[in-house]
């Protein structure tokens, strides 16, 4: 019923003076910019602001992920939740409803067209270490990707495909989670010159050694939902 976390939602006075102080705290402007609505993706995640709402310090209003809003809704009171706010379409094919949950919380939940869930072994969310995010909007994200001689990234996965552009180059082993190699960079025919650019498709989970003795240095400009 619920496909994960998506939202966190901060209610503002005046949503313009909001979305530009928040465009400064999350590096980037929104994907989705309405009047009624503001939304920022923030590692797979959304930072929303709501107009006319009252700020307090009593915390954000979480927002549940699910494929069909009434559904779920529906689904929840039979379940014994009690009714709160009824499922409205808030524009942009959004759809968010809350119940009261039988122990007198609050259990908000979003149907989001436009979210994309990250695969649980995402590069930044397990791998961060080996991956820092340059740029981050509803249609890229921009990896920088550093693996030191001698080094191997946790098993993490790419659910994009990516145009690379190589900063360094080094001999590398890609193996899947049992351990079996995937590739082995020494086996190449050719191999990507630094200053070269490539495209890469998406990449289920697997690690990377660096074999080398120089820094493997790619940066990666990943096109979510893939290319139309």
């Amino acid at each position: 019923m619920l496909i994960g976390l998506r939202s966190a939602i901060y209610p503002v006075a005046d949503v313009t003076a909001a979305k530009a102080w928040y465009t400064e705290v999350v590096g980037h402007p929104p994907y989705f910019d309405e009047p009624f609505y503001v939304g920022f993706e923030v590692g797979g995640f959304e930072l929303g602001l709501v107009p006319d709402g009252t700020p307090g310090t009593q915390g954000s209003q979480p927002l549940w992920g699910v494929a069909n809003a009434r559904e779920v809704h529906d689904r929840l009171l039979a379940l014994g939740a009690q009714p709160l706010d009824q499922v409205q379409d808030v524009g942009g094919g959004i759809k968010v409803g809350a119940v009261r949950d039988p122990f007198g919380n609050r259990l908000g939940f979003i149907e989001n067209p436009h979210a994309s869930a990250l695969d649980p072994v995402d590069a930044m969310t397990v791998a961060a270490a080996h991956h820092g995010v340059l740029l981050e909007n509803g249609k890229v994200r921009v990896l920088d990707t550093r693996v030191a001689p001698g080094d191997r990234t946790p098993v993490h996965a790419h659910q994009w495909p990516a145009a690379l552009y190589v900063l360094g180059w080094s001999d590398f082993v890609r193996r899947d989670p049992d351990g079996n190699v995937l590739l082995d960079s020494r086996r190449m025919a050719d191999k990507p010159a630094v200053g070269s650019a490539l495209w890469g498709p998406p990449l289920g989970p697997h690690s990377v050694e660096n074999v080398g003795d120089r820094d493997l240095h790619i940066i990666a400009i990943e096109v979510k939902g893939g290319l139309s």
